[in-house]
């Protein structure tokens, strides 16, 4: 539950002042402000209010600053807000009524002939009654407006922070669906890490999905890596035609399992993958080319073409991407 904390912040001083400060915060903040504000008020007092003589009294203090806080007032809820606003429209609307009440009767008072003058005059008494009428309707006018103004500030003032938590989960959601790409910076900061295994051979598949965008998905990211690693290693992308079930979720290295330099290299593509946030598979296995009755090699961006022949003995597997768990927001759990 969300609310309002208001401060009256009082300065004893040569020239006194006071100003008031409002915070848009939770209900449990709220409470626990107020504690703060109490404990240090009480501790600044009980301390400057010593007999010692090394001590000044509080009236004493060379700035004479004294703080009090006083919870005016904690709208715990959106609710309380909108039946308080709505209040004082209706407040607003009936003091409009007994304005518009004060000059039918100053119109009668004064410009027509159906009030008698004797034997008493009755124009005068409601001409008086009018003024006093409108007068009265006038002043509750502009009270309710003004708070009707404020209570539209507060209630702004809470949508506004409502669409910015609408916004964060809106970005929060777009970056968990969407697609796996490999952007400029993390190319660069894989030719940091990984250069020193230029010339080592890849092969990248990107498997075939259950539905066509998640395949299209599968194949962009593949053809991001094999531009990013292809600047210094010899990597060559397939996607394959009729293949088989392959349950694999996220990125799967795998690499012979020596201790050559591709068996390091592949070590060393693995922790790139999960440092920069993909879903990988945790280990590398042996080979095992997907089962797929023929591959398509995707094109590549460079003019120097792959030397190697068969099958690399490091593989990178794109597989499907892994789906996202959505955890309800802390703030609609109670």
């Amino acid at each position: 539950m969300n609310g309002f904390l208001f401060l009256n912040v009082h300065h004893h001083g040569p020239k006194p002042s006071q100003k008031r400060l409002g915070f848009f915060i939770d209900h449990r903040s709220a409470r626990m402000a107020a504690c703060d504000f109490y404990r240090v008020h009480r501790t600044i007092f009980i301390t400057r209010n010593t007999t010692s003589p090394t001590r000044q009294t509080m009236s004493d203090w060379p700035w004479r600053w004294l703080w009090r806080a006083i919870v005016l007032t904690i709208s715990e809820t959106s609710s309380s807000v909108d039946s308080a606003l709505s209040f004082w429209e209706r407040v607003e609307y009936v003091a409009e009524a007994f304005v518009i009440l004060g000059c039918v009767g100053e119109y009668l008072a004064e410009f027509t002939n159906l009030l008698p003058k004797s034997p008493i005059d009755r124009r005068e008494q409601c001409n008086k009654i009018s003024l006093l009428l409108l007068t009265a309707a006038l002043a509750v006018e502009l009270a309710a407006l003004f708070q009707t103004n404020n209570l539209s500030g507060i209630e702004i003032a809470r949508l506004q922070v409502v669409a910015e938590k609408a916004r964060e989960h809106a970005a929060e959601l777009e970056s968990l669906f969407a697609p796996r790409r490999l952007t400029g910076t993390q190319k660069a900061e894989a030719l940091r890490s990984l250069s020193k295994y230029s010339g080592i051979s890849v092969d990248l598949f990107a498997l075939a999905q259950e539905d066509r965008p998640s395949t299209v998905e599968a194949a962009d990211f593949g053809r991001d890596v094999v531009e990013g690693l292809g600047a210094f290693m010899d990597v060559r992308g397939h996607t394959g035609m009729g293949c088989q079930s392959w349950p694999v979720v996220g990125v799967l290295v795998e690499a012979v399992q020596d201790l050559s330099p591709d068996r390091y290299a592949a070590g060393e593509l693995l922790q790139f993958f999960k440092s920069t946030g993909f879903e990988v598979v945790p280990y590398v296995p042996p080979v095992q080319v997907p089962p797929c009755a023929a591959f398509l090699e995707m094109p590549r961006n460079t003019t120097k073409h792959s030397d190697h022949k068969g099958w690399a003995k490091v593989v990178i597997i794109i597989g499907k991407r892994a789906a996202t768990l959505i955890k309800p927001s802390a703030d609609k759990v109670h």
